[in-house]
């Protein structure tokens, strides 16, 4: 049986995917867990951009550690918003199936109570 490197008390979870990890890790393969870990801190990430004429005039990654829930969607949204000091938009069912269906969420000026200073606001999955 090979000798454990300190590498398995540390990423021994997933060694599984990688068992040369276990037998004595090369830098590469520490390097590439340590990413797959970094990677699992967040269970989703929301890009959010503001655009006008075109253009991206703002830009911003949410991330939750928590599994995506649809039933919370207005919560990541106000969140997203005051981040990005904007104001919520009027949210729909069909923003929300958008949303679950494509990966993706618009929000036009007409979907603001209050003017904005852009054309649309674009909720995208950025997840791996």
């Amino acid at each position: 049986m090979p000798k454990q490197s300190p590498a398995w008390n540390r990423y021994s979870h997933c060694c599984f995917l990688m068992p040369e990890i276990a037998a004595g890790a090369s830098t590469l393969a520490m390097t590439i867990c340590r990413r797959f870990l970094e990677k699992r801190n967040y269970m989703f990430k929301i890009w959010a951009k503001t655009i006008k004429s075109h253009k991206i005039t703002q830009s911003y990654i949410y991330h939750s550690a928590d599994k995506f829930d649809s039933e919370e969607f207005l919560q990541y949204l106000t969140e997203i918003c005051h981040d990005m000091d904007i104001p919520t938009p009027v949210i729909l069912k069909s923003h929300i199936r958008n949303y679950n269906l494509f990966n993706i969420a618009k929000f036009r000026k007409e979907d603001f109570v209050e003017s904005v200073p852009f054309d649309l606001l674009q909720l995208e999955n950025a997840g791996d």
